[in-house]
C-alpha cells in the first residue's frame, strides 16, 4: 500500500474537519500546512492524516474524525457523513 497524506483544516474548534490538500509525499503536505498556517488566523487547526490513496479511504477517515467531535461542531448544514446519516435516520 502506498501511503497518501491529507491535510485537514478547521477554522474553529466548533467546526468539522475539511480536506485541504493531499499528496503521496509527507514533506509536501507538511510544507503546504506551514504555508497555510502563515496566511491564516490563529484559530485555524491543522491535522495531517495518512490513508490509502483512494478517495473512499480518505473520506472514511475524515468522517470518522468528524463523528468523534461533539455535536456542537456540526452546523445545521453540515455535510459530514455523520450528519448525513443522522438526517437520513430522522
Amino acid at each position: 500500500m502506498t501511503t497518501y497524506y491529507t491535510l485537514l483544516t478547521r477554522e474553529h474548534k466548533n467546526e468539522t474537519w475539511a480536506i485541504e490538500f493531499g499528496d503521496y509525499d509527507r514533506e509536501v503536505v507538511d510544507q503546504e500546512r506551514r504555508d497555510l498556517r502563515d496566511g491564516m488566523s490563529s484559530g485555524h487547526q491543522f491535522k495531517i492524516i495518512s490513508t490509502k490513496g483512494d478517495q473512499k479511504s480518505i473520506n472514511a477517515a475524515v468522517a470518522a474524525l468528524n463523528a468523534a467531535l461533539p455535536l456542537s461542531a456540526h452546523a445545521g448544514d453540515c455535510d459530514c457523513a455523520g450528519c448525513h446519516i443522522a438526517r437520513i435516520a430522522s
